[in-house]
This record gives structure tokens, sequence and C-alpha cells, in this order.
């Protein structure tokens, strides 16, 4: 006869239940980081730097100081470099943190031109309020980046 106890012989297959053992609720429960709004104000920062470039050629255009050809050569260029920035932006939004120190290293950069081009325009006196904007927006955009808020959820999101 069979000595073997009935927990060890095959089970018949029932419908909906796993043939291996099912998970507890602890792995079948997600836990999801929740997205600051700091870091959603400093992503709209970032993207209004960002524009505050093209839009600043495009007024000194309209203004008729610059040649034209060379107006349209650096309207390009700065619609690529906007183009460029959107990338980092969304996966700055996921919570990237190689995102917002990429940001922050292009902002660097724009930086120095925004402070040189503000002071050149304090000598000539004309686009004075345009370059203070696209400081304070840069400064902005990093400031809120870094914010103590902020930094859980970079940590959190190592993307």
């Amino acid at each position: 006869m069979n000595d073997e106890p009935s927990r060890y012989q095959a089970q018949p297959y029932q419908p909906g239940m796993s043939p291996i053992g099912g998970m507890n609720e602890v792995q079948t429960t997600y836990t999801r980081v929740v997205r600051p709004p700091v870091v959603v104000i400093a992503a709209m920062f970032w993207v209004l730097a960002a524009l505050s470039w093209p839009v600043g050629r495009m007024v000194v255009g309209l203004s008729g100081q610059v040649d034209q050809l060379w107006w349209v050569a650096h309207l390009f260029l700065t619609v690529c470099v906007v183009a460029g920035v959107a990338w980092p932006v969304v996966r700055f939004l996921q919570g990237s943190f190689q995102a917002r120190l990429g940001l922050t290293l292009v902002a660097l950069l724009f930086f120095v031109l925004a402070l040189g081009f503000l002071l050149a325009s304090l000598r000539d006196g004309d686009l004075v309020a345009l370059h203070v904007v696209r400081l304070v927006l840069l400064l902005g955009a990093v400031g809120l980046s870094f914010l103590p808020v902020s930094r859980g959820y970079f940590r959190a999101n190592l993307h």
C-alpha cells in the first residue's frame, strides 16, 4: 500500500491557483515614490530658462539690431540647444539625478553667457531686462532642483 502522506502526493489542478506557492502581501505591495511639487516647479523653470534664449534671440532680431543671416543662424542654434535640454528635463521629472547634474552644468555655461550679455547690455543700455530674466530663471531652476525637499526624490529614483 501507499504509506506516503497525502500532502506529498500530486494535487489536482485548480484553475486560478498558481502551481507554485503564491506571493505574500509584502511581495505584491508596490510603493510609489511621490514626486514633490518643487520638482515640477523646477522643471517649469528649466523649460522657461531654455525658452528664454530663442525668444530673446527673436526679440533682438525683430528689433532690427543685427544682420538677418547671423540672426537666423543664432536662432537655429538656440532652438537646437532648447531641443537638447528637453530630454534632460523629461529625465529630471522622472527622478534622474544624472539629468539634474547635467542640467546644472549646462546652466553654469549659460549663466556665464547670460552674465556676459548682461554686462555688455548694461554698457549699451538695451535689453537689460531680457538678460536679467535669463539669469533669474537659471538661478531659480538650479536652486529649486537642489532644495532639501527634492533631494530625497532624486535619491530614491536612481534612473
